[in-house]
């Protein structure tokens, strides 16, 4: 996406750029159809995670959180199935 990774303050990592581009590709398959359910979102580190959580929250306008999406680590995730990840 063009940008790098920032250090946040608790150590971990994020790139914004990478995160707004997420959050925009999976509004764009919530509005296609695609159920929340039938997604997961994998981020290599901690802070990403939370930036990208945070901000489909926002985006989503959802009192259910994201909408079904899974946004996890990638140890969080391991096992786990989704029809688009």
């Amino acid at each position: 996406v063009g940008a790098k990774e920032e250090q946040q303050q608790t150590g971990s990592f994020a790139n914004v750029q990478e995160a707004r581009f997420i959050v925009y590709l999976v509004s764009s398959l919530l509005n296609g159809g695609l159920a929340g359910s039938d997604m997961g979102v994998i981020c290599l580190y901690k802070a990403q995670e939370t930036y990208i959580r945070e901000a489909l929250q926002t985006v989503l306008q959802s009192e259910n959180g994201l909408g079904g999406v899974q946004v996890s680590t990638v140890d969080a995730f391991q096992g786990g199935e989704k029809e688009i990840i």
